[in-house]
């Protein structure tokens, strides 16, 4: 089990392990950061429902940064498809890593890319945190630098899922 601070064993060779195991270990070493009280507490705080671990935001995002050094020269697309597998899970916190996982990639961003965010939102973003997480900065940017991106906007007015029409 691993745990934020100094003197941690460095993250798994991106290359040699697939991406239910990078998520597995996610996992685990999220849950060895819970803190069951916040947990009840990040529960009460929403009006869906959601399923946290328990995990504190900075050290969420500190386990996205030291998963990410190991990930970061990794093709465009492999990492995406450990995003969907983190997507899948459909916790709080692993959500939330890989978002910070794909602002990593914002500059790089293509308008082929923006269906998938797309698709992420309408299949995967259920709640009003990640909702904003989500679009807020990776949407967010890749409109502002793609403003031909927008137009998407509007087809998601109409949707069925109450965080896709806020987005």
């Amino acid at each position: 089990m691993w745990n934020v601070g100094a003197g941690l064993a460095p993250a798994p060779n991106f290359k040699m392990i697939d991406q239910k195991r990078i998520t597995a270990d996610i996992v685990s070493e999220l849950e060895s950061l819970a803190d069951p009280a916040y947990r009840e507490q990040l529960r009460g705080y929403f009006s869906e429902e959601i399923n946290p671990i328990g995990v504190r935001s900075k050290a969420v995002h500190n386990v996205a940064s030291r998963h990410w050094q190991s990930m970061k020269k990794e093709p465009k697309e492999r990492i995406f498809e450990l995003c969907e597998v983190i997507f899948e899970r459909r916790i709080v916190e692993t959500t939330t890593i890989a978002i910070d996982f794909l602002w990593n990639l914002r500059k790089k961003l293509e308008r082929s890319d923006f269906a998938r965010l797309e698709r992420w939102l309408d299949d995967y973003v259920d709640n009003w945190g990640t909702c904003d997480n989500l679009c807020g900065r990776v949407v967010g940017y890749s409109i502002r630098e793609n403003p031909e991106f927008a137009s998407s906007l509007k087809k998601w007015a109409p949707s069925d899922n109450r965080c896709a029409r806020s987005a």
